[in-house]
């Protein structure tokens, strides 16, 4: 998994660095024993600045290739390894596992009216609203221009991920301000179930997206439920206010 590689080599610098200054005392206190008190605290200092900047340096890495530089949400790939661990939970201690399919709804349309910093701002705040609406033990990923994922590893039965559905499209009723404008946004949402839907990544996230455009043909700010090749309305979008 590209998470355990990358964190993998970060630990590595740290314990080389620190393997490197045992080996540097060892030879100073054999030389000086008089000055070792001396030495073992500078030696110490030094090594930990070094493994410390050096695990500082591979987190920035893992950081770049596992987060969406915009929004700051996981991307694909830590959203793929997630995914797969909390599958394999699942299939060990039982339970469901969720997979909600989210697209911005005519985003294109709405980007006519910003400019790309603002389309960018407003991008950013819909992906801040979105991670408020959900646990914290939850993964909202940014998976396409104006596409995410959210991950919900455990969750009782379906019901339960109808119910985040809904708490999402609640958080999106009130329009977003930007520029001292106010952008309503519409979700639509396609919510596969595992393991009734799929028990690996691929087919689990490829049913929710099946069911959030069968959303979009359906009216869209709604969530749709995938099972059994069967899509079916989860839940009707909150309606919209003045503000939206």
């Amino acid at each position: 998994m590209a998470l355990k590689r990358n964190m993998g080599a970060a630990f590595a610098a740290l314990g080389a660095a620190a393997g490197t200054a045992a080996t540097g005392l060892a030879i100073l206190q054999a030389q000086n024993e008089n000055l070792m008190g001396i030495v073992v605290a500078g030696s110490a200092v030094a090594a930990g600045y070094i493994a410390w900047q050096s695990l500082r340096g591979h987190l920035r890495i893992c950081n770049l290739f596992l987060r969406d530089p915009l929004t700051g949400l996981a991307n694909k790939t830590l959203l793929d390894d997630r995914v797969e661990r909390a599958l394999l939970r699942a299939q060990r201690c039982g339970g469901c596992v969720a997979a909600l399919y989210l697209d911005i709804d005519d985003f294109r349309r709405v980007k006519e009216t910003f400019d790309q910093r603002e389309s960018d701002r407003l991008l950013a705040a819909a992906a801040h609203r979105l991670s408020k609406a959900v646990r914290q033990m939850d993964t909202v990923a940014r998976v396409g221009p104006d596409e995410f994922v959210v991950l919900l590893p455990e969750v009782e039965d379906a019901e339960g991920a109808v119910v985040v559905a809904r708490k999402i499209l609640a958080a999106f009723r009130p329009a977003i301000e930007i520029g001292g404008r106010f952008q309503p946004l519409g979700l639509s949402i396609g919510i596969g179930i595992a393991p009734d839907d799929g028990t690996d990544v691929d087919t689990l996230i490829r049913k929710a997206f099946f069911a959030m455009m069968e959303s979009k043909r359906k009216g869209k700010n709604a969530a749709w439920r995938y099972k059994d090749g069967i899509l079916a309305p989860a839940c009707m979008g909150v309606l919209k206010g003045p503000e939206g």
